[in-house]
């Protein structure tokens, strides 16, 4: 328990009451205590160890500096001789043109000040260093035993309470009695960990009547987290630390790990100079490790200023003061600062060495950045154990799975032998085929598709009239192959010099028997406190007829330009700064509706919703109502996640959603995969080998292969293929579509 001999004598200190004291002879004057505080204030300013502003030639703070002569001739201390001491002469004289200090300086000393200096010259005038600079001496413990008092003999079993004793009794003080157990526990608890000790704590201790029972107490708070948690405060707080940056941002930062190493440091029992090392030059440490790097964030609690317009190069500088100023105030008790201008007029201390301990701090890499760079990625001990459990377990699995399982071989063979087959697939006839641009399209007897396009952009929309329910039930893939034909430019079978962008693959199964709904008004609400509507644009088809442009356009109110109209100007770019979108205010239930010019059966509403700014998600939990005549609700929809476009088919329908996408070829940066993620700026693309035909395989997902198990209606199958990127004209203009049954697919 080696830490218990500091905190007995402070408590024991804080014991102490006085009574009234006794008279004693004058005590011999001490240099430290009596006449280095005279000198200090009034003299060393111009008589100090700052040698540009000495004054006559007289250093006062020094005993060959005064018994020699100063520049007048005279000398100014004469051991043992105060009468011709020129020192004592001149704080003594009423004379304002010999008198020190001067009147401009400060007023005269007092007569006691004036006495004190003649009775330390009277006894030799004697010099000492401050005791900060002094090498300590311990007292000769027999100096220090004194008489046994009634009822305080416990005082004379250590050194400490000895030395305490003693100064009580030459004061003619008489101790206090010793506190009772609570009372102790209490003072020791509060001192040691900053809590009350626990009842189940205080009852244990009351019963406790061994010996050395305030010896196990002690061990047991020291013992306590709180005990680190409460003396690491102090230690922060010299450290200059704080959760955040500081400042008028006040930013948060994130070195709570170095507030943890001194917990555990001082919980520890951390030896002193360990603690010294770890924090001032860790990094220079052979092999340090991730902990003893922590430490040097002692440093990283400098003043910094990241606001617009400051200079990193200045703050840096100031960091760097603020390191000496700060190492030397915590490790040894000086003000080091008042160096940085000019020699220290108190402390042994010139501006040279000053600037001597700045160069072994100048050379850290921060530089007040914004992003506290240099940083250490860093993992707590917790985190380190359950990393190296997590990492075992790996280990262990590897292993496992290195190992070849006889029992699995015949399975995996059957596995590879039905991955290496081939798929069946089939060619479709479709019933229709259309683009959105209006462009040619035709299908020949075997299913090809040919367009004549010069589109920009577009969106094919192919209808396949199911014959037999069997091949919809057991759907399982879809094949789009290009064919690259002579007449086509490049050779190939897209209209870019013979490439083209499959930006994205839609497919819907519905029932071509069953109309749609019939509504007056279509009405886009979000629901919710403080939201913003921004829609795109709204499609209202009836047929393959787009309703909306003729229509009505009406909002809850307008922000920022955004328009209602802006919703059916036939422009579906999500871009705000393109002036194709509208946008209302911060509201509680936004909401913007459509009046048709007539009641029509509406068999498809699609919305286009804001795509730049990273806003879509301001979209999701939307409702799309349609309303009758009357307005009445005919029929509602929600919208959980917002997509770029979402379309809702108000005939009984089912949407195929696609698990993976593979291909024979693909261009660099133009994987399969951005064929069905649902981006329209991205997708699957041939370039560098456009004359040859290549194809496009896309996997029914599971959840929905069970969902067409179980269809039982008419069906028609719209497939949608996007060529919405940005490159122009990248369109197909020959492909055909094949479906697969084959659970290989």
């Amino acid at each position: 328990m080696s830490r218990l001999p500091i905190y007995v004598g402070l408590t024991l200190l804080l014991m102490v009451s006085g009574t009234i004291p006794l008279h004693a002879a004058e005590p011999p004057v001490d240099f430290k205590r009596d006449i280095r505080p005279i000198l200090s204030n009034r003299c060393f300013a111009c008589h100090g160890p700052d040698e540009e502003k000495v004054e006559s030639g007289l250093r006062l703070d020094r005993f060959d500096g005064v018994t020699h002569p100063a520049d007048s001739g005279r000398i100014p201390i004469v051991p043992k001789n105060p009468d011709t001491s020129e020192l004592i002469r001149r704080v003594s004289s009423t004379d304002d043109d010999e008198r020190m200090p001067p009147p401009h300086f400060g007023g005269r000393l007092t007569d006691s000040e004036i006495a004190k200096l003649q009775q330390w010259i009277q006894e030799g005038a004697p010099y000492s260093k401050h005791w900060s600079f002094d090498r300590l001496s311990p007292p000769d413990r027999e100096q220090l035993i004194v008489p046994a008092l009634p009822g305080f003999e416990s005082w004379q079993t250590h050194a400490i309470d000895q030395l305490v004793l003693r100064q009580l009794l030459k004061k003619g003080w008489t101790p206090s009695q010793q506190a009772d157990k609570q009372t102790l526990l209490r003072r020791v608890s509060l001192d040691l960990t900053g809590l009350p000790p626990s009842i189940e704590m205080q009852q244990a201790f009351l019963k406790d009547n061994g010996w050395d029972a305030y010896e196990r107490a002690v061990d047991e708070l020291l013992a306590s987290p709180a005990y680190g948690e409460h003396w690491a405060r102090k230690w922060l707080d010299l450290a200059r630390y704080a959760d955040s940056a500081g400042y008028a941002d006040d930013p948060q930062r994130t070195i709570w790990g170095y507030r943890d190493w001194v917990i555990r440091a001082l919980n520890e029992n951390m030896p002193f100079d360990q603690f010294t090392i770890e924090q001032l030059a860790a990094d220079l440490l052979p092999n340090a490790t991730d902990d003893q790097l922590i430490a040097t964030a002692f440093h990283r609690n400098t003043l910094t200023n990241n606001e617009g317009g400051t200079n990193d190069e200045e703050f840096r500088n100031v960091a760097v003061v603020d390191r000496v100023n700060t190492t030397m105030s915590v490790w040894m008790g000086v003000t080091m600062a008042c160096a940085q201008c000019h020699t220290h007029k108190f402390d042994p201390i010139t501006q040279k060495e000053y600037f001597q301990v700045f160069a072994i701090f100048n050379q850290t890499q921060d530089a007040d950045r914004r992003d506290e760079s240099p940083t250490l990625d860093w993992f707590t001990p917790e985190q380190r154990q359950m990393r190296k459990e997590w990492l075992e377990q790996q280990q262990s699995i590897e292993t496992q799975l290195a190992a070849p399982d006889p029992n699995a071989l015949p399975d995996q063979r059957k596995w590879e032998n039905q991955l290496s087959a081939q798929i069946d697939w089939k060619t479709i006839i479709p019933s229709s085929a259309s683009a959105s641009g209006k462009a040619p399209m035709t299908i020949d007897s075997s299913g090809n598709i040919r367009v004549q396009n010069d589109a920009v952009r577009d969106t094919y929309t192919i209808e396949w009239d199911v014959k037999d329910l069997e091949q919809l039930q057991g759907l399982d893939g879809l094949a789009i192959a290009s064919l690259p034909h002579p007449d086509l430019p490049g050779g190939g079978a897209g209209m870019a010099n013979g490439n083209f962008v499959l930006s994205d693959v839609r497919a819907r199964v519905m029932d071509p028997q069953t109309k749609g709904v019939n509504a007056k008004y279509v009405r886009v609400e979000l629901p919710g406190k403080d939201r913003i509507l921004s829609l795109a644009e709204v499609q209202v088809f009836s047929g393959a007829d787009n309703l909306a442009p003729n229509g009505k356009a009406t909002q809850i109110n307008e922000d920022y330009g955004g328009s209602p109209n802006r919703a059916i100007d036939r422009n579906t770019t999500g871009d705000f700064s393109k002036n194709s979108v509208t946008h209302t205010k911060s509201c509680d239930d936004p909401w913007w509706e459509l009046e048709l010019q007539n009641t029509a059966t509406i068999e498809k509403v699609i919305l286009w919703n804001r795509t730049d700014g990273n806003v879509e998600m301001r979209l999701d939990g939307a409702r799309v109502l349609l309303l009758n005549d009357a307005r009445e609700t005919v029929h509602s929809y929600q919208l959980e996640k917002a997509k770029a476009s979402q379309a809702i088919e108000l005939a009984p329908s089912l949407e195929i959603v696609w698990s993976v996408a593979s291909a024979d070829y693909f261009q660099p940066g133009f994987e399969p995969k951005l064929a069905i993620d649902s981006d329209r700026k991205s997708g699957w693309a041939v370039g560098e080998s456009v004359d040859r035909p290549h194809t496009l395989q896309v996997a029914v997902s599971p959840g929905i292969r069970e969902k067409l198990k179980s269809w039982q209606r008419p069906a028609r199958v719209k497939f949608e293929l996007d060529f919405q990127s940005q490159f122009n004209r990248h369109v197909l203009a020959g492909f055909r579509l094949a479906i697969s049954t084959d659970d290989k697919t």
